[in-house]
Order: structure tokens, then C-alpha cells, then sequence
């Protein structure tokens, strides 16, 4: 599934809002109409050395994140 579309981001979040998240849980993004999370993931002083800091950012895209910054 492409998520870097508008219909991309719809579905993702779809999907994740039969998980449990409400439709609370994301927004609309400015006026691009892409759907994000309320919650995003900073990758300021991220390293893909860091097994910790993949796991990280591998389980905040599994429960729903799609704001990566």
C-alpha cells in the first residue's frame, strides 16, 4: 500500500481505526488532505544503527504512526 498518497493515508488510518484507535486519533494535514496521526515520531538524533531506535520507529508505524518528522 502506498501511504504517501491521499488515498494511501486514508486507508492507513482506516485500517488502524478497526484497531482500536479512534477517528480522533488523526488529522487532517494543513490543506493536503492527507490523514496523519495526532501522535508523530521525531527522528531528530535517530541512528538505523541503533537497534533501539529501529525497533522504535518500527512499532510506532505498527500501532498506527504515519507522522514521521
Amino acid at each position: 500500500m502506498n501511504t504517501s498518497t491521499i488515498e494511501g493515508t486514508k486507508a492507513y488510518t482506516q485500517a488502524f481505526q478497526k484497531k482500536a484507535i479512534p477517528p480522533s486519533g488523526y488529522r487532517t494535514l494543513g490543506r493536503t488532505d492527507l490523514s496523519v496521526s495526532t501522535v508523530g515520531f521525531g527522528c531528530y538524533r535517530i541512528s538505523n544503527e541503533q537497534g533501539a531506535h529501529v525497533s522504535a520507529l518500527d512499532r510506532a508505524i505498527r500501532n498506527g504512526c504515519n507522522l514521521i518528522d
